[in-house]
């Protein structure tokens, strides 16, 4: 009987996401992180029974994704799909761990990693290799994911797909270097958070004040939020502080005027977006 083969990680073109990688698996290590089984029968239509979860169906004070991507039964997903799950409200990142999730095609499971956005609050899964051509994929959670709230989501089967033999090439974020994201600090930031005095004594005036001051330092306004944590935004105060509706911290929504004379629009989504897809490329401070 022939093993499960092993798929091989897709193409790593730097160093820094390469690590981002290895720092996402160990710090949220998964028990399906080999295919264990040796019986290579794959899931086919008739196989399924689980129900779906879905936002309209879970029971009262629980909740689910509002949006699943790949659609839910879609066939000709590719081998390399990206799965996401949106929300409608902002996720408790304290209880996101790899092992919550299990993708399977009958006996097969893949090794996963899992990411939360907090811009989109949106979880991202993706399989450590590829998956199988023309077999049906589910990928459910267990009990133990609370939204930041304290709701419960709902355990079940939040995805399943069939997969076709195409390879996307999707990677599951932007990989984002620091002069990407350097003009909109320059531009909203700067101003207050620069020598002789930064505000709450964060500089962003150039990479070595960022180093000093922001890349993983304590939050003066929380102090035991960090406030920049590289490849992670979800627990990253400066995310905390520029997402207009984020309820564990404290103060205003960042940017704004010390003296509250004037009224600075907050980022764009895609500014926040940028933001965030630098800290999970690593936050480097140069390119």
């Amino acid at each position: 009987m022939t093993p499960p083969r092993r798929g091989r990680l897709p193409g790593l073109r730097s160093v820094g996401y390469a690590l981002f990688l290895f720092v996402a698996a160990t710090a949220c290590s998964s028990p399906f992180d080999t295919l264990a089984h040796t019986d290579d029968t794959e899931m086919d239509s008739d196989d399924i029974d689980a129900d779906w979860i879905s936002d309209t169906s879970v029971p009262t004070g629980q909740v689910a994704p509002v949006d699943v991507q790949p659609a839910f039964n879609q066939d000709g997903a590719p081998v390399d799909q990206v799965i996401r799950l949106r929300f409608r409200d902002h996720l408790d990142v304290r209880t996101i761990h790899n092992a919550l999730f299990r993708l399977y095609s009958g006996p097969l499971e893949k090794w996963l990693t899992v990411i939360y956005d907090p811009v989109r609050r949106e979880l991202v899964i993706w399989p450590g290799s590829d998956m199988r051509a023309g077999v049906v994929w589910e990928l459910s959670l267990r009990e133990g994911m609370r939204d930041i709230s304290g709701r419960e989501v709902a355990a079940g089967v939040v995805a399943r797909f069939i997969t076709s033999a195409e390879r996307s090439g999707e990677q599951p974020f932007p990989r984002t270097a620091w002069s990407q994201v350097a003009p909109a600090f320059a531009q909203h930031c700067q101003s207050c958070h620069s020598a002789p005095k930064p505000f709450a004594g964060l500089d962003m005036s150039d990479a070595e004040a960022w180093q000093r001051t922001a890349l993983n330092a304590p939050s003066d306004g929380w102090p035991t939020a960090v406030r920049l944590m590289p490849y992670r935004p979800a627990d990253s105060y400066l995310i905390h502080k520029i997402i207009d509706d984020y309820p564990l911290r404290a103060g205003q929504q960042m940017p704004r005027t010390m003296d509250d004379a004037d009224t600075r629009a907050p980022l764009t989504f895609d500014e926040q977006q940028i933001i965030a897809n630098w800290i999970l490329s690593g936050a480097f401070l140069t390119n």
